[in-house]
């Protein structure tokens, strides 16, 4: 068994991937070190006296914010480095869904951070998750967006045709996928898809959450707006939770080298987050959704 360090954020998307990873790790027989407040430069004389066999590093999202840690991790001659890095890093290609091997932007941000890895001399892995859900996800936006608006028999807003393909992974199962990478031979200088192998549309996720509320999905309004429409002033990409595109990637590598699968379907993602959305009171508070008039008006 390994001394692990999960370099993790305190909170945010990503959050709940190291709060899952130091559960599942433990329950193999790992020591885990969860580490959210240490600044970089103070990783070497905080663990200075401890042994730290692997590091899992779930917050940089550039190289400045890693630098640092990479550097404790070659001092200590690490066994592994792990890094949560993000599908988002995908260059636009009309070829889906995306592989490890496509096309990245890596002049910057999570980008590099690979880039500089791969040439760093440690054995790494790289995990890419796309859209994270589920009970234990720090963000909600992927589902609350619908269920705000259902629970009120509010239009739901989504831009263009609603054909645009996505893909929602339950955070465990990323959770799962690194986990799956520690110790494995398979994983050394690899870069995985942290992925759902199944895909919907922007209609089908509607219709999906009504139907884990009980909600009869022929009774929805879907209203389909045109972003190009939209003020100057409107983010489109703030509008919608999903970006107005296909964007779905393959876990094929995964599941070959690492043995992983992915436990929990869409239905079940949906459910459960329902259930969670219920207990957080969620249905019952005053929200206003007066900004969907912009999106609704562009219809």
């Amino acid at each position: 068994m390994s001394n692990v360090l999960i370099v993790n954020m305190p909170k945010g998307g990503h959050a709940c991937i190291g709060h899952n990873l130091k559960g599942l790790l433990e329950q193999k027989g790992h020591v885990v070190f969860l580490d959210e407040q240490t600044a970089p430069s103070d990783m070497a004389s905080k663990y200075s006296s401890q042994d730290v066999d692997i590091v899992i590093e779930n917050k940089a999202k550039d190289w400045a914010e890693i630098d640092d840690i990479v550097q404790f991790a070659k001092d200590k001659q690490v066994s592994q480095f792990l890094y949560v890095s993000s599908a988002g890093i995908y260059s636009p290609s009309e070829q889906l869904p995306y592989v490890e091997s496509d096309k990245v932007k890596n002049s910057k941000a999570q980008g590099l951070v690979e880039k500089n890895l791969s040439e760093s001399g440690l054995t790494f892995s790289c995990f890419r998750p796309m859209y994270i859900a589920g009970p234990t996800s720090s963000k909600r936006d992927y589902t609350d967006f619908f269920f705000d608006r259902m629970s009120r028999n509010q239009p739901i807003p989504i831009p263009g045709s609603g054909e645009q393909l996505t893909s929602v992974t339950d955070a465990r199962d990323v959770s799962a996928m690194v986990a799956a990478a520690v110790g494995a031979s398979g994983a050394a200088n690899q870069i995985f898809n942290c992925v759902s192998p199944r895909f919907i549309s922007f209609n089908g996720m509607a219709k999906a959450c009504a139907r884990a509320m009980g909600v009869d999905p022929a009774t929805l309004s879907l209203v389909h707006y045109d972003p190009k429409k939209l003020p100057a002033d409107v983010d489109s990409k703030k509008a919608f939770p999903f970006r107005n595109a296909h964007f779905i990637a393959s876990p094929a590598k995964a599941t070959s080298l690492l043995g992983w699968t992915c436990e929990r379907d869409l239905d079940t993602i949906l459910r459960e987050s329902y259930e969670s959305f219920q207990t957080r009171g969620e249905g019952s508070k005053e929200k206003s959704f007066s900004s969907d008039q912009v999106l609704l008006a562009a219809a």
